[in-house]
């Protein structure tokens, strides 16, 4: 059995002791902390955090995976996606968003959007 297919059968657990409302409620409640935590003065000390710490690594040297900038933008992105309701962002990921295997993830084509096929440019501020 594979870790993805472990961690699937601990929530199935989880879902089964608390019961659907529950488990609903805490899904809701979980995603509901990130959105309360992303108001304008979050997002703003957050990229002068998250910039702060990119010249104390450059500073000494530390090369990361991610530039700073590139980790303000995923805060930026997370602050603009808090606006929708916790319940429409788990509609449209339900729709939208391609969760599939290791093999399909290999396969998948990052020029191309998995939704609707079209050309895409990830990293790009609109």
């Amino acid at each position: 059995m594979t870790e993805k297919t472990d961690d699937i059968r601990s929530i199935m657990n989880i879902e089964n002791k608390y019961g659907l409302i529950l488990f609903r409620m805490g899904l809701s409640h979980l995603v509901d902390v990130g959105h309360r935590n992303l108001g304008d003065e979050e997002i703003e000390e957050g990229v002068r955090q998250i910039m702060a710490q990119g010249e104390k690594e450059k500073a000494g040297g530390k090369i990361s995976v991610m530039t700073p900038e590139f980790r303000c933008e995923i805060l930026r992105c997370s602050a603009e996606i808090a606006k929708f309701s916790i319940w429409t962002l788990f509609a449209y990921i339900k729709e939208h968003i391609v969760v599939g295997t290791e093999s399909e993830a290999e396969n998948h084509d990052p020029g191309t959007c998995p939704a609707c096929g079209n050309d895409v440019e990830y990293g790009t501020a609109r």
